[in-house]
């Protein structure tokens, strides 16, 4: 970790500056630990958050991007705070964003999240294999994080930004959310579901779905905020299952022949915030992970479809989300 104690923030354009909020303290935090760029702005909404921050980098925090930054400062700024609004910056200022925005209108801001499951090595791994694996019938992803690593938002971003990537955009979801308090009980399922969050930053517990994907394939997802980090992958098809980790691939034929046998890591969430902090350096010497607007947003809708669905207990179209919303 590469810091300065200097009140004023120079123009380094290899240095960054963190935003963040209670739910992605200890993400920021990892990232400090592994980056090799100059730490040289910190800061938080909340005035608890922006003093951890200060403290862990030796830095003096803000907790207003509208005072704390002026256009002349050249770092780069990274926002892990899901209540993060371009209109609070100063200028032109571009960022780096590590949670996924709301699909509103038509005219909304879209960005690419870093650090997706999409763009781990694991994933890179497993699309060298794909050819040779042919088709795919079903598809499990598994993305869990607690309290300081992200948010139930991102994990359910960084599944439909998998199941986007294999199978393209889902026919209809059916998904139910659990709340993290939430305990067996003769109520009927109505009064669960009106407790779900009228915004995707809001919700919070253990998510499923189910994914109708077009021609035939399947997919399901199980998400959560309240367990320690975890993501993986499970592929099945006529070649057999490919489970995909952060770091690597295990690939089983259907007779049970091992072709690939990866290795688990110890510390999934540590090796998270390594390559998390590669990313960051990397998209600051230009080569930042793009995507078409239309995939952005395809995958913003499917996350609200999925809310949706949590709010309806019936399926719920993605297309039909974002028409609905590009008319708003």
């Amino acid at each position: 970790m590469n810091t300065s104690g200097t009140d004023h923030i120079t123009n380094n354009t290899n240095s960054i500056g963190l935003w963040g909020s209670l739910h992605t303290l200890e993400l920021l935090k990892g990232i400090g630990r592994e980056t090799a760029a100059e730490v040289r702005f910190v800061g938080s909404s909340d005035p608890a958050v922006a003093k951890q921050l200060g403290d862990f980098f030796a830095l003096e925090p803000a907790d207003d991007l509208r005072n704390g930054t002026t256009p002349s400062d050249e770092f780069n700024l990274v926002v892990g705070d899901p209540e993060f609004s371009p209109s609070l910056l100063q200028g032109a200022r571009s960022f780096l964003s590590l949670e996924p925005s709301v699909l509103v209108t038509s005219d909304s801001t879209t960005s690419v999240v870093l650090g997706t499951f999409t763009q781990s090595p694991g994933f890179r791994s497993l699309e060298q294999v794909l050819p040779d694996f042919g088709p795919i019938s079903s598809v499990h992803f598994t993305g869990h994080c607690s309290e300081g690593q992200g948010t139930l938002h991102g994990r359910l971003h960084d599944a439909f930004c998998v199941i986007h990537a294999l199978l393209g955009t889902p026919e209809m979801i059916d998904a139910m959310l659990v709340g993290p308090t939430d305990v067996q009980s003769n109520q009927p399922g109505r009064h669960h579901a009106d407790s779900v969050s009228d915004d995707l930053p809001g919700i919070t517990g253990y998510l499923s779905a189910l994914v109708r994907c077009v021609p035939r394939a399947t997919a399901t997802l199980s998400v959560s905020d309240q367990l320690d980090w975890q993501r993986c992958l499970r592929i099945m098809g006529p070649s057999g299952i490919l489970d995909v980790m952060e770091n690597t691939i295990t690939w089983c034929r259907p007779d049970g022949t091992m072709l690939d046998v990866g290795e688990a890591l110890s510390d999934p969430f540590a090796f998270h915030c390594a390559s998390l902090a590669t990313q960051i350096v990397d998209s600051m010497k230009g080569s930042q992970n793009t995507a078409q607007p239309d995939q952005i947003e395809s995958i913003m809708a499917c996350c609200e479809a999925a809310r949706l669905s949590c709010r309806t207990r019936a399926p719920e179209s993605p297309d039909k989300v974002r028409d609905l919303l590009g008319r708003t």
